[in-house]
């Protein structure tokens, strides 16, 4: 293994962080439409919930797109551990690296 790798907890930490980035927003906009709908009006709005969640799945996929792309390589969970995505020329993770990875993935998971 090469040393200059970051460790597989490392790298799952700064997953995790990165998840918790994107379903925070999810369930603040979920409780703020339960409460003002519930606690004003007598009613949950399922609509604003659905809009809520759309909105929130964009900013998701956006940010799961790009966010070694538009940080030098790191991600909010990776600065946090002090790691960085790469390539083989020693260069930061390009936008179009982060395409290029989410069409293999596409592929590789039939999506």
């Amino acid at each position: 293994m090469d040393k200059n790798k970051a460790s597989i907890r490392k790298r799952i930490f700064a997953y995790l962080i990165d998840r918790l980035i994107v379903i925070i927003p999810l369930f603040v906009f979920m409780i703020i439409g339960i409460f003002f709908k519930s606690h004003y009006w007598y009613g949950i709005d399922w609509k604003l919930i659905i809009v809520s969640i759309f909105i929130t799945q964009i900013f998701s996929f956006i940010y799961i797109l790009f966010k070694d792309a538009l940080f030098d390589g790191r991600s909010i969970g990776k600065k946090v551990f002090n790691i960085q995505v790469i390539n083989s020329d020693k260069k930061h993770c390009s936008i179009a690296n982060s395409l290029l990875i989410l069409l293999w993935l596409s592929q590789f998971l039939q999506l």
